[in-house]
């Protein structure tokens, strides 16, 4: 330490008086940085009376760095050999004051050391419980906000600091002037733009920081790694975020929706119980999903059931924004669903093509958000595979708008009805289903008989639709032969009519109305025995797929025009028309993803 106490007062009491940009003065100064940094390995973690030789002595090599740095201010490299993170206030002040006297942007890592250390501002307690994950959060906002860094203009003041010596025949601290190096103290404003970035990456890991403050041991575990914000999770989701990224890009690698079991789910993602989750386990599983950009149904966030390893599960492509939460109508919608599902599935001929009708019908009973359209589509495969109940459905029950229960009735009773006749066996629960939605039983046979005796598709009023802005159509020549399309549209005149809405909003340039010639009466005799439908599909599937054939090529805004007046989900109906497809011509009608391209083969072969 003697020889220490010797290169302190050396320094600091006579070369101070000196000129530093005598060559003489500098080759002096350089030999005692060079003994100061040798000391510091053989005695760096020796402790003294007055603390730490490493820091102390640290804090000296800055002090003779920065005069040193005096002779050439502009191109001497003082602040790169300042580790920020690891730096005292002194060696912080000094580093920043050469950043501003060179113009430099000031880093992330300097910003935030700049923070907590000179200005002595407090990150919160729940973020000091998680600083790794708060350290690079803030890196990442800071650089979204400020670029390279913030720019600091400190104005002529020069940088005085503080300097304690150990030797004690000072008898005083020192205040060492650098006029080379600007005073950051000057620029305190600056820190109110520091301070706002600090406190939204305090706000994104609060659920985390609480989580390890009720349980430390929970770092790195799934229900934590769920906590994280998505842009943490490359590099603090560990292997379950690896693993699991992994396993949903495998599994949904050729689809939007699929049906998976628990046990796989739980594979990759298990908590206390390997065998099922805690609800807050499943939520936290939810919020993980959706970071990656996936969704899950029954969702527990919005009520649905736990996972378990005997659980079927929905996992879907998200496309947008996930809502935090969902409406009314999404809710009525997927009781409604429940509703109709079990009627169905008493009916012993119940087959795919009957269940595909009854889903296409299901998503027309309602207008959904696009967001809440994708979820339901989920919902819907999960619900198929359920066979649901007509129990526990009370509270469910109950929050439906007293006025659509008679709509919610009369829509079970078409569904129940679907082929002709209602099959027997289905009576009793849409009976039971009119006994829940507290109407009369008896209601259901004059429901039956109304059904009955109207169009099989004709469309039921759900909600009152908003006036809709017209204008006139044109009705330009298409390159398509029609007359096969003709046809069809004459044996439905509901399909024509929906041909009609479909493109009312709609600027003709972008989606064009077909021209229906009026046929001859021969032409007329010759098909007007055609069947309403198109084999396999229902009305709303066919005026889709006549759509379609207007011509080969269609982008999705096109798509999603026609699908929404039909009240069809687009990726649900390109999947049934695609699967009709696949049934008779063994290869897809439409293919693409931004931009979709119609098999014409394969169309022609639809229509016949």
């Amino acid at each position: 330490m003697a020889v220490f106490y010797g290169l302190e007062r050396r320094v600091l009491y006579d070369l101070l008086k000196t000129d530093f940009k005598n060559a003489s003065v500098l080759q002096e100064l350089d030999h005692i940085i060079t003994e100061v940094e040798q000391l510091l390995d053989l005695y760096g973690d020796r402790q003294s009376a007055a603390g730490s030789f490493a820091h102390k002595a640290a804090m000296f090599l800055t002090i003779c760095r920065a005069l040193r740095s005096s002779n050439s201010p502009n191109n001497d490299p003082l602040a790169d050999t300042i580790c920020p993170t690891e730096a005292s206030s002194l060696s912080l002040q000094i580093g920043l004051g050469q950043k501003i006297r060179q113009s430099q942007p000031i880093a992330a890592d300097w910003a935030l050391a700049w923070y907590t250390k000179i200005a002595k501002k407090q990150l919160r307690l729940v973020v000091t419980r998680c600083l790794d994950e708060f350290q690079t959060l803030f890196n990442i906002r800071y650089e979204q906000r400020f670029g390279k860094g913030i720019k600091l203009d400190a104005g002529q003041t020069s940088l005085r600091v503080e300097y304690l010596p150990t030797n004690h025949s000072f008898g005083r601290s020192l205040w060492l002037k650098f006029s080379h190096l600007a005073d950051v103290n000057q620029c305190a404003g600056k820190l109110f733009q520091i301070s706002e970035v600090v406190e939204a990456c305090t706000i994104e890991l609060e659920p985390l920081g609480r989580l390890l403050g009720r349980d430390p041991k929970a770092a790195k575990t799934p229900a934590a790694i769920a906590l994280l914000p998505a842009v943490l999770l490359p590099t603090h989701g560990g292997k379950f975020a690896h693993n699991l990224q992994q396993w949903l890009t495998q599994t949904l690698s050729d689809a939007q929706t699929r049906l998976v079991t628990g046990a796989e789910l739980l594979q990759y993602w298990s908590g206390a119980n390997p065998e099922k989750l805690t609800k807050l386990e499943a939520i936290g599983l939810s919020k993980f999903l959706e970071q990656l950009g996936y969704g899950i149904e029954p969702d527990p966030r919005f009520g649905g059931a736990l996972p378990t390893i005997q659980t079927k599960i929905a996992l879907f492509r998200l496309s947008g924004q996930n809502p935090e939460s969902l409406s009314s109508e999404y809710f009525e919608t997927t009781l409604v669903a429940h509703l109709a599902i079990a009627i169905v599935n008493s009916d012993p001929a119940l087959n795919s093509q009957k269940q595909h009708n009854l889903e296409s019908r299901l998503t027309t009973f309602t207008t959904l958000k696009s967001s809440e359209q994708q979820r339901f589509y989920a919902h819907l495969k999960w619900l198929t595979q359920q066979k649901p109940a007509l129990r526990n459905l009370k509270t469910r029950i109950d929050a439906v708008n007293p006025d659509r229960k008679p709509t919610i009735a009369r829509f079970l009773a078409q569904i129940a009805t679907a082929d002709g006749q209602p099959h027997p066996k289905a009576i009793q629960p849409l009976e039971k289903a009119y006994s829940l939605l507290g109407l009369a039983t008896q209601t259901v046979y004059s429901d039956l008989h109304d059904v009955a005796t109207t169009a099989l598709y004709e469309p039921i009023t759900v909600r009152n639709a908003a006036p809709m802005r017209g204008h006139s159509l044109p009705s330009p020549d298409l390159a398509l032969d029609m007359t096969l399309v003709q046809s069809k549209l004459e044996a439905s005149q509901e399909i024509a009519h929906l041909l009609a809405e479909i493109f009312v909003d709609e600027d003709p340039s972008i989606v064009p109305q077909p021209a229906i010639p009026q046929p001859s009466e021969h032409k007329t005799s010759e098909h007007k025995t055609s069947d309403h439908k198109i084999p396999g599909l229902d009305a709303a599937h066919t005026a889709f797929l006549l759509t379609l054939a207007q011509q080969t090529t269609w982008t999705r805004p096109q798509l999603m025009t026609i699908a929404t007046p039909l009240n069809l989900m687009l990726d649900g109906a390109l999947e049934l028309i695609n699967e009709l497809a696949f049934d008779r011509c063994n290869e897809p009608l439409i293919e693409g993803d931004n931009s979709l391209d119609v098999n014409a083969e394969v169309l022609q072969e639809l229509l016949r």
